[in-house]
């Protein structure tokens, strides 16, 4: 192994060159082997390991004949760079490997571990330490076993020094001057950091209309530790759409796709209109497949090629769960969505909780009123079957989902219903609300940049809410709510993240209404909720301890979860909130909060939890001090 960084004092032959046919292919498109060898060769630590591939074992490793046959069961790395022990471990094939019931270990030849010091010694020249030597040695670890132990001496580290970009369109310099700012002179050299710089002009120019663009790297020695990097351009024309050619679609549903897709002859290409076409063709639900990439049609129009492949349309579901809120529940229905063609489907199914029983016939039509819009017509008969009350109501909602945003989606409806209350409450003035026909107008607006469905591990997710139900327009209780809550990821590394939920809610009665019909308040508690309270036990209560709900929630947690072994994990959380009966009783001083561990368990439908939360404050009475949550995902 050289003790000198290696440096190419040659320019280098491009190392993408693009493709005649597929503008949209980036460097991730080459075979892995070629776009090793090429960068190989443009970089200053991957040359220097690209000599270590020559040289013999070292010699050091012949120490260990001594312990061939014999299983791994522990490998350190002293003297590693911390910040690439994780990576490097994870790619060496003696490293012990975790499994959910004990580990699987290696068996130590002198194959396997002249492969792993060499893999090591290219992971350091990678980033910066084309001189590293690695001395290895074993430890004995009873009778069969023997701990591992490759110590890394990471010797002189090479430094970025100019960083060069010629051939660069005069219109995209911030662009530029943001990949040189990401490559600072001084700074240690990292192959990825380049790698992704040169993804990044890539990208730049073909944002800007360049279809075919062409970035090729050259190092040159400035001294021993020091390289200057030239990033090479050749930006070529600028391109527009021409047309959108479908294939794979059934006939009744182009005209939809053409219409989803809304592509306009002429427009400027860019990869994010093929990103967010996609985007769009896979939320109508109608495809399994969706590729979409540009073909060239001439040097200065391309074609937007859709492949596509249905999904089968007709489809039943059926579920069995159980968590603490709910002890059982049952879900089951049938799904058709291309029912009545073009897109418009049909839904039927019921579901069945411990308190709560519903059926529903639903269907949609989407492109209905924009381009990127699904319009809804849903039938839904509810028993809310509580302790203090059950309603029983039926329900005809007309609502329409806008999606055009990447972000960002906005629902829109109109909501007619029927009800009829039961009032179980020990209070006489529990429920003084009358219940019959109401019709409301809602709107939802979201907005959701977490990266994960199931477990995010950053961005956030924001929701504004609104309610009315206008007096004497068929409503025997007409209300006003407005709800605001939301979510923030932020990641704390090696899959740590801390979560923060607020969450505020209030709701009030119109006119002559008396109060709020009991479908209509705000109730808190539960495994989604408060943890340190029963489901909505938390707030006013009636004389048997039932809970009743209220005009006012605020809700607040903090939840900071990590990996503990395996498909387990943990979480630490704080939560606080509570719900008032009236708005003029709001009182900052009536907060509860709680505090507690959750044990969470990885499935593909989300994290199965175990929660033990204690209150900190005194609760109610009849709430016990600490209480045991179950159930299945992220309570935010």
């Amino acid at each position: 192994m050289p003790h000198s960084p290696a440096v190419s004092s040659k320019r280098a032959r491009p190392s993408y060159t693009g493709s005649q046919r597929d503008p949209e292919r980036t460097p991730r498109s080459l075979p892995r082997r070629r776009q090793g060898l090429l960068l190989a060769c443009l970089t200053l630590a991957a040359t220097a390991a690209a000599q270590s591939r020559q040289a013999p074992p070292p010699s050091d490793l012949q120490s260990l004949a001594r312990w061939q046959g014999r299983e791994v069961t522990e490998l350190s790395m002293p003297g590693c760079p911390p910040h690439l022990l994780d990576t490097a471990r994870n790619g060496l094939a003696l490293a012990p490997r975790r499994r959910l019931l004990g580990r699987r270990l290696a068996t130590l030849t002198m194959r396997a571990a002249t492969a792993d010091t060499r893999r090591l010694q290219l992971l350091l020249a990678r980033h910066g330490y084309p001189a590293a030597t690695i001395t290895a040695s074993g430890i004995a670890d009873g009778a069969k076993g023997v701990k591992l132990v490759f110590a890394v001496t990471v010797g002189s580290v090479v430094r970025y020094g100019e960083i060069a970009i010629t051939g660069w369109p005069l219109e995209l310099a911030a662009a530029a001057d943001t990949v040189r700012a990401a490559l600072p002179a001084g700074a240690r050299f990292d192959e990825p950091a380049v790698q992704r710089a040169r993804q990044n002009l890539l990208h730049a120019l073909q944002h800007a209309g360049y279809a075919r663009p062409q970035v090729s790297i050259a190092v040159t020695r400035r001294d021993p530790t020091t390289g200057d990097i030239e990033f090479a351009c050749r930006a070529g024309h600028r391109f527009v759409y021409d047309e959108l050619k479908v294939a794979g679609a059934p006939d009744d549903l182009v005209s939809l796709v053409r219409r989803t897709v809304s592509l306009a002859p002429g427009t400027p290409y860019s990869p994010q209109i093929v990103a967010d076409s996609r985007r769009h063709l896979r939320q109508l639900q109608l495809f399994r497949q969706v590729r979409l990439h540009a073909e060239p049609r001439d040097s200065a129009t391309v074609d937007l090629m859709a492949d596509l492949r249905p999904r089968a349309m007709l489809t039943t579901e059926a579920s069995v769960g159980t968590f603490t809120d709910n002890w059982l529940v049952l879900k089951g229905g049938i799904t058709h969505r291309n029912f009545w063609r073009r897109g418009r489907g049909l839904f039927a199914g019921a579901s069945y909780a411990t308190f709560r029983r519903d059926a529903e016939l639903r269907t949609w039509w989407p492109g209905l009123i924009t381009a990127r819009s699904r319009t809804e017509l849903r039938l839904v008969y509810e028993i809310q079957d509580e302790d203090s009350y059950r309603l029983d109501k039926t329900e005809l909602a007309l609502s329409n989902l806008f999606t055009a945003w990447r972000y960002t989606s906005l629902r829109l409806g109109v909501v007619v219903s029927q009800g009829r209350l039961a009032d179980r409450s020990a209070d006489p003035d529990a429920f003084a609300a009358e219940v019959g026909l109401q019709t409301l107008l809602h709107g939802i607006w979201y907005r959701d940049t977490s990266d994960n469905p199931l477990a995010p591990g950053r961005g956030h997710r924001l929701t504004l809410q609104a309610e009315w139900s206008p007096p004497g327009f068929w409503t025997r209780a007409p209300f006003s709510s407005l709800r605001a809550f939301g979510s923030q990821y932020l990641p704390l590394g090696s899959d740590r993240v801390l979560a923060l939920r607020l969450d505020g809610a209030v709701a009030w009665p119109l006119g002559d209404a008396a109060d709020l019909r009991p479908d209509r308040r705000w109730f808190a508690g539960g495994t989604s909720s408060m943890r340190g309270y029963r489901r909505r036990q938390l707030g006013p209560l009636d004389s048997d301890l039932n809970p009743i709900g209220g005009e006012v929630r605020v809700l607040a947690s903090a939840e900071a979860r990590w990996p503990v072994w395996s498909i387990f994990g943990a979480a630490l959380f704080v939560d606080s909130g509570q719900v008032w009966r009236r708005l003029a009783d709001v009182d900052a001083r009536d907060l509860e909060t709680a505090a507690g561990l959750g044990l969470l368990i990885g499935t593909p439908v989300g994290p199965v939890r175990l929660d033990v939360a204690h209150n900190l404050t005194v609760p109610e009475p009849g709430q016990p001090r600490t209480l045991l949550q179950f159930g299945i995902g992220h309570p935010f």
